[in-house]
């Protein structure tokens, strides 16, 4: 599997037990985040609601870092 995302541990921000964020490497902002999955998946409409849950958790972790 040739994915852009996935073995990103080194780049992480912040992370629970099933999202993680990373800074974006071409920002529109300072503090420009993106918020992943740890899973593999197709694209967001793929994710389980656990990590849809675990991903808005860390958004809403991510506004105060």
């Amino acid at each position: 599997m040739n994915c852009i995302f996935c073995n990103m541990e080194d780049n992480y921000i912040l992370e629970n037990k099933l999202a993680y964020a990373i800074y974006d490497k071409y920002p529109v902002g300072i503090g420009h985040m993106l918020f992943l999955p740890k899973r593999h998946v197709k694209d967001f409409f793929h994710i389980t609601k656990e990590e849809r849950e675990a991903i808005f958790n860390l958004i809403d972790e991510g506004k105060n870092y």
